[in-house]
């Protein structure tokens, strides 16, 4: 069966846009689209990102430019790094941003994999057809943590600026 991509855009509080990649594999794009869409509605229970667009087979609706929560984590630079393996054996990681902070344990960085919203989204992978890049089938969840990494985009007066609608 074909491998279809589709990307998800998330913007934080902050008015930052990030980007994650997922593949999901189906006899025709229809289908694809059909499972997309079921995924990225599992998806968004985990972070405190706002959809922005949806790449490839997810066909998303246009989206005001509207902003994340600000929940604790409400930076997209704090991500929850999902790891995945494959049949073959490889890794695979998914990073989330700004996730939300009742995934996590009292530690405050180990994932808690008993919470619903999260159990709802491991489900969604077999359930949606979630592989790798190559159509290999993610057969079993490594683990979880939360992550922080640096901002990756210059900061200009234009992003700063609390007077403009719409900043980023």
């Amino acid at each position: 069966m074909p491998v279809y991509p589709f990307g998800i855009a998330f913007r934080d509080a902050r008015g930052f846009l990030y980007y994650e990649r997922f593949y999901t594999q189906a006899a025709d794009p229809a289908t694809a689209a059909g499972q997309a869409t079921a995924f990225f509605a599992l998806i968004f229970p985990l972070s405190n990102a706002d959809a922005e667009k949806g790449t490839g087979v997810l066909l998303l609706p246009t989206y005001p430019a509207s902003r994340g929560s600000t929940d604790p984590y409400s930076s997209g630079t704090v991500k929850l790094v999902l790891v995945f393996q494959d049949a073959y054996g490889d890794a695979h990681r998914f990073q989330l941003p700004s996730p939300k902070a009742a995934l996590f344990l009292a530690d405050g960085l180990t994932l808690d994999q008993t919470q619903t919203p999260f159990v709802n989204f491991l489900a969604g992978i077999a359930a949606n057809n979630i592989v790798s890049r190559d159509g290999v089938g993610l057969i079993t969840f490594l683990g979880g943590f939360r992550k922080i990494g640096k901002q990756k985009r210059k900061l200009t007066q234009d992003v700063l600026a609390p007077s403009l609608a719409n900043q980023g």
